[in-house]
């Protein structure tokens, strides 16, 4: 009987062990990208709690009582409610995502809109970023604004 000196057909695959097996690279155990699922549910959770904490100073529920004792619930009926979840201010819904180019001309520019994001980062009065994608999956269709760096008047450096 002929030996071959060809590996037999496994009906496994290999471990790497075999010494045809092509060499293994070390690779990190863990990776630093979040999965797409993973930002997503992060920016709706940004959001619930965002919503869960109106930033006012003014109380519903004392408005409410107001409204009640001096009879004029009836004339302004929304109010206490709209003061707790939101005015409706007749912004439309939109249909399809916008998003023009920003318009950071120069260095200049692109250095006060980097301090400017980093401040409201760090207070917690942004979110993100967040790749396009991801808020569409989370809010649906959206419209920005570019962003551009307008001197204030009378103080250089300042936008």
């Amino acid at each position: 009987m002929a030996t071959s000196k060809t590996l037999k057909k496994l009906n496994c695959a290999p471990t790497g062990r075999l010494p045809t097996a092509a060499p293994t690279v070390d690779t990190l155990k863990d990776m630093s990208v979040q999965g797409v699922e993973n930002l997503a549910m992060e920016l709706r959770t940004a959001l619930l709690a965002c919503k869960s904490r109106v930033l006012t100073l003014l109380y519903a529920e004392a408005w409410h009582e107001v409204l009640a004792e001096t009879g004029f619930m009836c004339k302004y009926s929304n109010l206490a409610e709209s003061i707790e979840h939101g005015f409706n201010v007749g912004i439309p819904t939109f249909h399809h995502t916008f998003t023009p180019t920003n318009n950071l001309d120069t260095d200049e520019h692109l250095l006060a809109f980097h301090t400017i994001a980093e401040k409201e980062l760090h207070l917690q009065c942004w979110l993100g970023p967040y790749p396009r994608h991801i808020i569409k999956a989370v809010i649906g269709p959206f419209q920005t604004s570019p962003i551009s760096m307008v001197p204030k008047p009378g103080k250089p450096e300042k936008f």
